[in-house]
């Protein structure tokens, strides 16, 4: 999704013509490259060895039933429910059904290699091919695309456009001529002419307001927009000239994705935007790699060794993901992504290694599903080490901890950075807790995405304000929103029993006379395990404090300065005191439209009376 983020940075000097000379270069490597990293239907042993995994034997029998239900197209309706209504659910489903219909006909053909599917196919590419436009409907703000006014690329349209080029590309001729000439034209029109003049410096972009592209974004609109059109015109086009502009604009255009990393590899728009971003970038990196003979490698950057493993490192136990920034609460990493990082750089993560590939993407199976990249990298030795206590992300702040041994029975993530990192919330100094896989003290992670959501009212909603966080309340103000709002490392400790991290919160909270603010987390591996969070305030002036837990789960009072969280299995409890004051404990539901089975629940622990200096602390353990 779009975001609002004045802060975004702009690169002026990029829009210019490609150097020609690499141009007539790529040309040349692409002479000794195939131009899709899948297999043709034709090639029957590569598609029988997919045979198995159950998914890949699942899909004809997949494919059949979606045949009986008749092909939903787009309406006007259908399209205009945003404009009208502000969310995105209508079209959203809309696209998430035919889309994934589309992908199953087209695999399950090449699966079976019958031809039962294939008028499914062709009705499915004319529908798409009729609709007015690609572009998402909530990118389309002033329904300029709809109209026909403009043809511009987005998340949406170039997705599809690889889509069809892929399903071009794996069944050939078995399609019907004059559905790959429709193919052809649709896909010319609305990617590869619209991408040409983004290359020589127009300004195609679904914001009208912003003066860049996505070409010069530094989070996942770059990387899934250029692998969704380098992908399109190496699977369908002939004309190797305009591949050759395509791959070298990507090469060059490509490296603002990365900017959007610290050294640490940390994506601060959360895993599921790393999945997102990264994915595509893995796409690309494959692509490439694929239609130059390896002479092209983004994989080879030495800055992607440490965002690859993004998604290993944010693990806090098996299975379990903290939900920061714009996540589902649910969140995990892509298997398909997991299992390409590991055997690149020879990870050992031998439960992605043996997951089953995914059957939703057609560019996924392309690039995945024949892929194996094993012995293009080293061997990562010191990963298992790291993951086995804590990963600590240096520029992001950001802290995942975890048992050393299996006595330890709870682990922990915490977070710092600024307030205004892409897909924010205002979360400086928040934490979540996981106990038997689940996670009982959590983030709330992201709503479903309306109108108000990128745009200037963005902080009324209680899950993306602080206020759905587990983080103080000062005076009664919630955290303020800005990239100089920075929760400042201020000391830390790592030893194999303890770790210990302070942040400085006070630029957080625009409230005269706060004095000091400081958030410790010290996480032991003593025994089960446990959590220790301290707030240190002080006031000029007597002054409210209150602090937060967020939980989807029950909770109950154990005592008067004690609480307990738990689900069927588990439970975690949670002393508390206050040096300075005497602390009362109430909850309320947080009425928002989550992306959640459930509302969460904010935990709220205050200080009773106004106070110029108080220690707050909440010492969290398994329940014995």
């Amino acid at each position: 999704m779009a975001e609002a983020n004045d802060d975004v940075p702009y690169f002026p000097e990029a829009v210019r013509l490609l150097d020609p000379q690499r141009v007539r270069d790529v040309t040349g490597m692409l002479a000794n490259g195939r131009r899709c990293p899948g297999r043709a239907i034709e090639d029957r042993e590569a598609w029988q060895r997919l045979n198995r995994w159950e998914g890949f034997r699942r899909l004809p029998d997949e494919a059949a039933a979606l045949l009986e239900e008749p092909l939903l197209v787009l309406t006007e309706d259908i399209y205009l429910d945003h404009s009208r209504t502000g969310t995105e659910e209508v079209y959203s489903h809309f696209n998430r059904t035919t889309r994934v219909r589309f992908t199953k006909l087209v695999l399950a053909e090449c699966m079976e290699s019958e031809g039962r599917f294939l008028e499914g196919i062709h009705e499915s590419i004319r529908a798409v091919c009729a609709e007015p436009t690609w572009v998402h409907a909530y990118h389309d703000i002033t329904l300029r695309n709809w109209r026909g006014e403009a043809i511009e690329i987005d998340l949406s349209s170039s997705t599809m456009g690889y889509r069809l080029a892929v399903a071009d590309f794996f069944l050939g001729d078995r399609l019907d001529p004059d559905v790959r000439n429709l193919v052809r034209g649709e896909v010319r029109r609305r990617i590869e002419e619209p991408f040409e003049a983004m290359l020589d410096g127009a300004k195609l972009n679904i914001n009208q307001d912003a003066p860049f592209t996505w070409l010069e974004l530094t989070h996942n609109w770059n990387a899934v927009c250029l692998a969704n059109v380098v992908g399109t015109v190496m699977a369908l086009s002939g004309d190797v000239e305009r591949q050759a502009r395509f791959v070298a604009g990507s090469e060059r255009y490509i490296l603002n994705f990365l900017e959007g990393f610290g050294d640490d590899g940390a994506c601060r728009e959360g895993l599921n935007y790393w999945n997102f971003g990264f994915s595509h970038f893995l796409l690309l990196s494959e692509t490439l790699w694929h239609a130059t003979a390896g002479e092209i490698d983004l994989m080879g950057d030495e800055r992607v060794r440490e965002i690859a493993q993004f998604g290993a490192r944010m693990e806090i136990m098996p299975g379990a993901y903290p939900a920061f920034a714009d996540c589902q609460v649910e969140v995990s990493p892509i298997t398909d992504v997991m299992r390409y990082v590991s055997r690149r750089f020879g990870l050992g993560m031998t439960q992605w290694e043996a997951a089953e590939p995914e059957t939703t993407s057609l560019p996924f199976a392309a690039c995945f599903g024949f892929t194996d990249p094993a012995g293009r990298g080293s061997n990562d030795t010191a990963m298992a080490d790291e993951l086995a206590l804590r990963s600590w992300f240096e520029d992001a702040g950001m802290y995942v901890g975890r048992g050393a041994t299996d006595a330890v029975e709870i682990s922990t993530a915490f977070k710092g950075g600024n307030n205004q990192e892409p897909h924010n919330h205002n979360d400086l100094g928040s934490f979540v807790v996981a106990l038997g896989g689940r996670i009982l003290l959590t983030d709330p992670g992201s709503e479903h995405y309306t109108s108000r959501t990128f745009g200037p009212n963005r902080y009324e909603s209680k899950v993306l304000n602080s206020y759905g966080h587990s983080v103080p309340r000062v005076a009664g103000t919630l955290q303020s929103a800005g990239r100089d709002i920075i929760a400042q490392v201020v000391g830390r400790g790592f030893s194999r029993e303890e770790d210990w991290v302070q942040y400085d919160l006070r630029p957080a909270y625009d409230v005269d006379g706060l004095l000091l603010l400081t958030r410790r987390f010290s996480f032991s591996r003593k025994g089960t395990g446990r959590l220790v969070v301290q707030d240190e305030i002080r006031f000029a002036n007597a002054d409210r404090f209150e602090t937060a837990l967020i939980t989807f789960d029950q909770w109950r009072h154990v005592s008067e300065n004690s609480i307990e969280v738990f689900d069927k299995s588990n439970a975690i409890s949670v002393l508390m005191r206050c040096d300075g004051g005497t602390l009362a404990i109430s909850a309320e539901q947080i009425d928002e439209n989550v992306r959640a089975p459930s509302r969460p629940t904010r935990i709220a622990i205050s200080v009773e009376k106004p106070v110029t200096h108080a220690v707050v602390e909440m010492v969290i353990e398994p329940r014995s």
